[in-house]
């Protein structure tokens, strides 16, 4: 099969680089040139918590796309939600009618994808690995899984759906397809699986941006956890009451747990969410992106929560609130700080 991974950053370099390494005819397509230019000239160095190893790969930048590259079978993408449609435009004439569009991204883009491409041709792919682009050429898997969702003794890195619920050969397909890259398995509910990956988003996200700290030492600091909880509250009442089954994000605990710990603190749930510190240190992407001085995705995944419960009468203030402050954070107004917790706590009750 030929493969397409345009936004060959964290999550797509991790795809299309053990892809590669796994023999696959894989083609990276990103628009950062450095990081192009570091990959033809010595390849995609793929380090972190699962090993080190350098894998030659076929690396352009999107202006370098022309016809002489053909139709691919499948298309990753992972670029940031906000240009997804633009990737899908520079794609489309790469595409054949039955080409696999999989989408590995944050956020809730089989909602952008679908209407371009068509649903038949739209494959959800819920990650639960976490990994940074930590330099021209370089992707380092920080934690091996972002949520504890395991299968046996194994953690699971991607979950493929259908959108409609099938599991279909090609999704077994699929999920063999990118088993390399970490453990796959199929579900026959993205988008229970979406909207609870779609909670976790919306409590670290958010959070790691505002604040700029990593991610351990988020966890760890009260204020921040107990808003932490609340933007993961709201994510999942909305999910909920839209009719998901949305799972709380700190495993084994309940809706309720999760409430009580956001409001006068529950010291198991709190132990559970905070864990050990990580043999290696990460940052949740939007904090990746504050430090990089690029946008963030918080309207697609905040703003998505927020949007979602304005429509069906959920209030969710702390998303609001959340999405007001990375923003200005984004305009240069604010810079990343601790001290913003403040902030997020008057915006949420009201304050300006």
């Amino acid at each position: 099969m030929r493969i397409a991974v345009y936004g060959a950053g964290a999550i797509g370099g991790t795809l299309g680089g053990y892809l590669a390494h796994a023999g696959e005819d894989v083609l990276l397509i990103d628009p950062w040139t450095d990081h192009v230019a570091a990959m033809q000239r010595a390849g995609l160095k793929l380090g972190g918590i699962t090993g080190e190893r350098r894998v030659t790969v076929t690396a352009i930048h999107p202006d370098e796309l022309d016809p002489a590259h053909g139709i691919f079978d499948v298309l990753i993408v992972g670029v940031k939600s906000y240009d997804t449609v633009a990737a899908l435009e520079r794609m489309r004439a790469h595409l054949h009618e039955d080409t696999w569009v999989v989408t590995p991204q944050n956020g809730l883009n089989e909602l952008q994808i679908a209407p371009l491409v068509g649903a038949r041709r739209t494959l959800g792919c819920v990650t639960t690995m976490a990994a940074e682009l930590t330099a021209p050429g370089e992707v380092t898997r920080t934690v091996r899984t972002g949520l504890e969702v395991t299968k046996g003794d194994r953690p699971v890195c991607f979950i493929v759906g259908e959108l409609d619920g099938r599991v279909t050969p090609r999704l077994e397909r699929l999920a063999a397809l990118l088993e390399p890259a970490g453990h796959t398995v199929t579900t026959t509910a993205l988008w229970d699986e979406r909207w609870s990956k779609l909670a976790v988003n919306a409590m670290l996200n958010p959070m790691a941006a505002a604040t700029g700290l990593p991610g351990f030492d988020l966890k760890s600091d009260p204020g921040a956890r107990r808003f932490c909880f609340r933007l993961a509250v709201e994510a999942v009442r909305v999910g909920r009451c839209l009719g998901y089954r949305v799972d709380p994000p700190v495993s084994g605990f309940t809706l309720e747990d999760l409430e009580v710990a956001a409001q006068s603190g529950h010291p198991e749930l709190e132990a559970r969410f905070v864990g050990e510190r990580p043999a290696r240190a990460g940052r949740p992407s939007m904090g990746q992106d504050v430090l990089k001085g690029r946008p963030t995705e918080v309207r697609h995944i905040n703003g998505e929560v927020a949007a979602h419960g304005r429509r069906i009468g959920v209030p969710t203030p702390c998303c609001d609130a959340a999405v007001e402050v990375v923003t200005r954070i984004e305009r240069g107004a604010l810079g990343p700080d601790p001290a913003n917790l403040g902030l997020l706590e008057a915006l949420s009750a009201g304050g300006r």
